[in-house]
């Protein structure tokens, strides 16, 4: 499902895969500690929460209020 179709839907799927392309999200910053998974923020396109990706993983994941990854969500970046 592309990004369009997912903010269009007239009956919602639920968690469907949004797969997003080049100027529908903006990569941020990349943290990789010492012992853990490296991460990214990412925000996509008209909506306004933080997400992240993990270890270069296109899956992104929501994050909590210190940008730490949380739940996966059902945007792939493509």
């Amino acid at each position: 499902m592309t990004l369009k179709e997912y903010k269009n839907q007239k009956d919602p799927v639920r968690m469907p895969t949004v797969c997003l392309q080049k100027g529908e999200y903006t990569l941020g910053h990349k943290i990789a500690p010492r012992f853990r998974d490296s991460h990214q923020s990412v925000w996509v396109k008209g909506f306004p929460s933080e997400y992240c990706m993990v270890n270069d993983y296109p899956r992104l994941y929501t994050t909590d209020r210190d940008g730490n990854p949380k739940e996966r969500s059902v945007f792939v970046i493509n």
